[in-house]
């Protein structure tokens, strides 16, 4: 699934260096990264998710003078086979 959002409106006067994404299931409480390497873009492919389940992603920016708040969550998000994959 490809997850993508809007760099933060104000950056403090230092440019956004990287961000942080992080997934759920919309049914549980806890957060977990999407990935441990670093996401330098305003986009990222969540290619370990399960196919029928559905996910809530948040995202926070950082720059020199450290992480900004979490966003608020997205919306829910049904992660369907790719086009051409069947379901097993």
């Amino acid at each position: 699934m490809d997850v993508s959002w809007k760099p933060p409106a104000q950056d403090g006067g230092s440019p956004v260096i990287e961000y942080f994404l992080e997934q759920k299931l919309s049914s549980d409480f806890k957060w977990s990264p999407v990935t441990t390497s670093q996401i330098v873009n305003t986009e990222f492919n969540a290619n370990q998710l399960k196919t029928g389940k559905t996910y809530q992603f948040r995202v926070a920016a950082a720059n020199l003078a450290g992480t900004g708040k979490w966003s608020q969550p997205s919306t829910d998000n049904l992660c369907k086979a790719p086009i051409g994959k069947s379901l097993l």
